[in-house]
């Protein structure tokens, strides 16, 4: 993934037994791997800040619609 705001400070994503937290630097790509597969619905990435708070989900709109469009990077304080 390619972070573009720059209060990212971290990304963790992953299955909760195996989450990866790693650093966000703006504008350098991240890559995240596991040694066994996972579906792509138990990864839940996520995006934080440096105090540690939660500011994106990678997450559909809404949880009963799955339209590919609305999958996306959603900021926790829309909400």
């Amino acid at each position: 993934m390619l972070v573009k705001d720059p209060g990212v400070s971290y990304i963790e994503i992953g299955p909760q037994e195996r989450r990866l937290r790693k650093e966000a630097t703006l504008d350098k790509p991240i890559t995240f791997s596991w040694d066994v597969p996972y579906q792509w619905n138990e990864l839940t990435p996520k995006a934080f800040n440096k105090n540690g708070e939660l500011i994106y989900e990678y997450r559909f709109a809404k949880t009963n619609v799955t339209k590919a469009e609305d999958l996306r990077w959603y900021s926790t304080k829309e909400e």
